[in-house]
């Protein structure tokens, strides 16, 4: 009697087993993310940028060890990520919600910062675009914000 019971403990075991691989395999993943119920708004993602744009000037200012391309590289990448934060600005304009005095200071000294690594960095010629574009987001945020 305990051969029958152990042979049916097997496969018990093996039916338990198939049925948890099966259900794994065909399953959905649901990606989770906390911005699913809680969506980042416009200043949040322009605030995200600004950091990791001053981070990267920071880094490229601070180690001098970057070759040539890595340096083209990283520049063309900031000044993509500036044009994204204009946008992200422009969208916090045209967005319902309400766009606090507190939040246009933190970005417009965030920018400034920008600003001054550019200054201090501009011995490569793709810096002058970096440049430019931050003196547009300054006149952008002058303009509508009188920042």
């Amino acid at each position: 009697m305990t051969k029958m019971s152990n042979c049916g403990d097997k496969k018990l075991v093996m039916v338990l087993v198939l049925m948890f691989t099966w259900s794994f395999l065909y399953a959905e993943h649901i990606q989770l993310s906390f911005d699913d119920p809680f969506p980042m708004s416009w200043y949040k993602k322009a605030f995200n940028t600004g950091m990791q744009v001053w981070g990267d000037l920071e880094m490229l200012q601070e180690n001098v060890y970057i070759g040539k391309e890595e340096c083209e590289l990283l520049l063309d990448t900031t000044t993509g990520r500036l044009v994204y934060l204009h946008i992200c600005l422009e969208n916090m304009i045209d967005s319902d919600r309400v766009v606090l005095a507190d939040d246009v200071t933190y970005v417009v000294n965030i920018i400034n910062k920008i600003e001054l690594v550019c200054i201090d960095s501009i011995r490569h010629e793709r810096m002058l675009s970096v440049h430019r574009v931050v003196k547009q987001i300054k006149d952008f945020l002058h303009n509508n914000f009188q920042a």
